[in-house]
């Protein structure tokens, strides 16, 4: 249990596994992580504004619990900010193709502990800005708005298995395209149309968003991350390229929203 102390008693509570004593708190999990786990919470929404002055770290049944690297924040992308990673202070070092791809992979890796270091290991590499400009923008011309908006017509094809096909191929891209989805969702009158659409996006709904570390945040929102925390000539390069396109593309958008938070 995580408890949090504002101005007038311990009443900010998280807990994972069984509330022994019965104390109002919020349950991060049902039961103790057997494994190094990530778990954001927004205090805001679960206790409302609230000033905190003391933390405490609670086990139960006189076992032990290992807790490490607790931050406050006013925002997830505050947090992603954190580098705990120790790679900046590493020496640097040169990774081949293969270490690359290997590392483009990991960072949305159900492991939270070592998507994050990937995450960062890619922040702090050298060649990580062109590898990840090539990765997205090979994304972009595979599943670009052209072919999003052909796959949305397909939707109400008079072909069951083109309906289908239509179905599974916006589903594997709904983290890049959930916009486009969005908008058609609110002009269609077909049925059809609307009941694959949402059943589309109800899937990416479920994995949710979240900060680097966890489940949820598609390898293109990452990859832009890394971009934007690199702050370096070739990623801010990358950045601007990657920028400059139709703003219904969700590479685009998100690098252009990089580059305005870059600039705060």
């Amino acid at each position: 249990m995580l408890q949090l102390h504002d101005l007038t008693d311990w009443h900010i509570r998280y807990t994972a596994g069984a509330n022994k004593f019965g104390w109002m708190t919020q349950f991060v999990a049902e039961k103790p992580p057997e494994t190094w786990t990530l778990v954001t919470v927004d205090l805001f929404k679960d206790f409302g504004e609230r000033t905190i002055r003391g933390i405490a770290l609670t086990c139960f049944d006189g076992e032990a619990g290992y807790f490490d690297h607790i931050y406050l924040g006013r925002s997830v992308t505050d947090l992603d900010r954190i580098d705990a990673s120790g790679m900046a202070d590493a020496p640097p070092r040169e990774w081949t193709a293969a270490e690359l791809e290997e590392k483009w992979g990991a960072i949305s890796s159900q492991d939270a502990a070592a998507a994050y270091l990937e995450f960062w290991t890619l922040v702090h590499a050298k060649a990580a800005p062109q590898f990840l400009g090539d990765k997205l923008r090979a994304i972009q011309e595979k599943t670009g708005t052209a072919a999003v908006k052909k796959w949305l017509a397909e939707l109400d094809h008079d072909d069951f298995a083109t309906r289908e096909k239509a179905s599974e191929n916006l589903s594997s891209i709904v983290d890049t395209a959930a916009n486009l989805l969005e908008d058609e969702l609110s002009r269609t009158e077909s049925a059809e149309v609307k009941f694959r659409i949402k059943n589309v996006l109800a899937k990416r709904a479920a994995a949710g968003p979240g900060p680097v570390g966890s489940v949820g945040v598609s390898q293109v929102e990452r990859a832009i991350r890394i971009l934007e925390f690199s702050r370096t000539a070739e990623a801010k390069e990358v950045l601007e390229k990657l920028a400059g396109g139709d703003e219904s593309d969700r590479i685009v958008k998100a690098a252009k929203e990089a580059i305005k938070r870059q600039v705060k």
